[in-house]
């Protein structure tokens, strides 16, 4: 009677798979065993994926192989990719296998290995299982990459935050007992009294980093209510507005970013001043960014050219490319008519907003205010002896967190009130004169005018120009004030209500008021250009 070790395995992704449960294979093998005689030495299970063989039980499996090289005769598993999913890797394990005289039987889907044939069968299994397995993984990655775009956080919680589902079942981050101290570390390192070296050492009892992880920490813009996207494939590097709530806000992050940069070496790399859409640019074909480079005539004149790099026939003299993008430009450009409606609307919709955000300030300071009387309840009782040291350390910590918190979405929502009517007055001045701005400013303005506006890049084929995608702030202007203006005509002599200039509801996104936050800086920006002493 030959002896044989039987091996299950099942994945996470398995696991609500028919036919691959780990008592479905067991009873599968034993069966088998029954009838072909055969004695089962030793049951091995797995719980592990089939990326390679860094997997417990199989490594106890093949020690117990090389302790018992006369004992065992086969290993027995039901198909091919309990086995492995990993081609190269299975063709290796199979070799370590017949090396020390163990014999490989799977009992779904049987090979005589010995046969040329047989191997080429082998090869199909190994491959469509690797296959299936590049597939999951990719659907797994794009699943992720979808619920960050919505905000949800991915992954293991980063420090300061602990995991918890919402009602959706989402997951997200909920802040813990290290929230403040993640504060303090960021508020610190911003006034520029520190090293990131003096302030970890500082902090390193409370939270025990090592040197690389603080920085990554302070790089984080988790910690700002955001989710960075990192690139992949053909899509650009993102951030987004996350669920979950901020440790601190965006202009401490900012400060700190900057004080980081000091000390760092960056690559800059020179712009050309004959290539301003370089970078902007898409492919019609394959949507990569276009570059640009020059071709050398006949004679040895050069002339500069966007073109694709992947083969494509795309190609566009520059001369041609930027005058008809200028013009492509001007349609962006605000008329005084459009101007008037585009502040009207929204006026009326900030104004909606604020009493929106009125009654969130109601809502925080009352939570505030809750929060504060459970401390001083605390207090009290743990003068009396009512509470242990123990229970009001971590409930004192709880509630402090908790204030902090809801002070700090407070002063967010006073310091966004703020900025609104600026954003929106900023908007205007610099759309109204945007050829102007345009043609007046330097190489890395006119870019970042062009990225600010075009965040997806441009297409041209060309004759004329279109976007992939449009700014959400210029697609609301041009869209809706569009439809205002010829309302406005309809109803000329009428009196008609103001609410009616209003966008609908919702579409006041955080987005939106980013880009009216981001037009204001870029304006601050020309105009401090404007005033350059070089220009005089």
């Amino acid at each position: 009677m030959k002896n044989v070790i039987i091996y299950t395995r099942v994945s996470t992704d398995d696991q609500a798979k028919v036919g691959y449960s780990l008592a479905h294979q067991k009873c599968v093998l034993e069966r088998y065993c029954k009838f072909h005689k055969l004695h089962i030495l030793k049951h091995y299970q797995d719980d592990y994926s089939a990326k390679d063989f860094e997997r417990p039980e199989f490594n106890a499996l093949l020690n117990y192989c090389k302790s018992n090289k006369r004992i065992v005769d086969s290993l027995l598993f039901t198909r091919w990719d309990r086995f492995s999913r990993n081609t190269t890797e299975s063709y290796n394990m199979l070799r370590t296998f017949d090396n020390l005289g163990v014999g490989i039987s799977c009992v779904e889907q049987p090979l005589d290995l010995t046969q040329p044939d047989s191997k080429l069968m082998l090869a199909i299994y190994l491959s469509s299982s690797e296959i299936e397995n590049d597939k999951n993984s990719i659907r797994t990655k794009e699943g992720m990459r979808r619920a960050m775009r919505e905000g949800y956080w991915v992954g293991h919680p980063p420090r300061g935050y602990s995991r918890m589902k919402t009602e959706n079942n989402k997951p997200t981050l909920i802040q813990n007992e290290d929230a403040s101290i993640i504060k303090k570390i960021f508020t610190d390192f911003s006034s520029g009294l520190y090293s990131a070296e003096a302030l970890r050492k500082k902090y390193y009892k409370r939270i025990k980093i090592q040197k690389q992880s603080f920085l990554n920490l302070l790089r984080g813009h988790v910690y700002t209510g955001q989710i960075l996207i990192k690139e992949w494939r053909k899509e650009e590097e993102e951030i987004v507005e996350a669920v979950h709530e901020p440790i601190i806000n965006k202009n401490i992050f900012e400060k700190v970013q900057k004080l980081l940069n000091k000390n760092k070496k960056i690559k800059i790399v020179k712009e050309h001043p004959d290539f301003i859409l370089r970078q902007h640019l898409i492919c019609n074909q394959c949507g990569n960014k276009l570059t640009g480079s020059f071709s050398t005539s006949r004679s040895k004149d050069k002339y500069p050219y966007y073109h694709c790099q992947r083969g494509c026939k795309e190609r566009y003299p520059v001369k041609l490319a930027d005058e008809e993008f200028k013009g492509f430009l001007k349609q962006y450009e605000l008329k005084a008519e459009m101007s008037k409606l585009f502040v009207k609307m929204m006026d009326v919709a900030i104004k909606e907003k604020e009493d929106g955000d009125t009654n969130i300030l109601r809502k925080l300071d009352h939570d505030i205010n809750k929060y504060n009387q459970r401390v001083i309840s605390l207090e009290d009782k743990f003068i009396d002896g009512d509470v242990k040291p123990s229970d009001y350390k971590k409930l004192s910590s709880r509630y402090n967190i908790k204030i902090a918190s809801l002070n700090d979405e407070k002063n967010n929502i006073i310091q966004l009130s703020k900025t609104r009517l600026m954003g929106i007055k900023s908007t205007v001045k610099l759309l109204s004169n945007l050829s102007d701005f345009y043609n007046k400013i330097d190489l890395p303005l006119k870019k970042k005018l062009i990225g600010s506006i075009f965040k997806n890049g441009v297409i041209f084929n060309g004759k004329k120009y279109r976007t992939t995608k449009e700014n959400e702030l210029l697609n609301l202007i041009f869209l809706r004030v569009n439809n205002l203006k010829k309302l406005s005509i309809k109803k000329a002599g009428k009196n008609t209500r103001l609410s009616s200039y209003a966008p609908p509801t919702g579409l006041i996104s955080n987005h939106l008021l980013k880009d009216l936050h981001d037009f204001h800086l870029l304006y601050k920006e020309i105009q401090a250009y404007q005033k350059s002493p070089s220009l005089n």
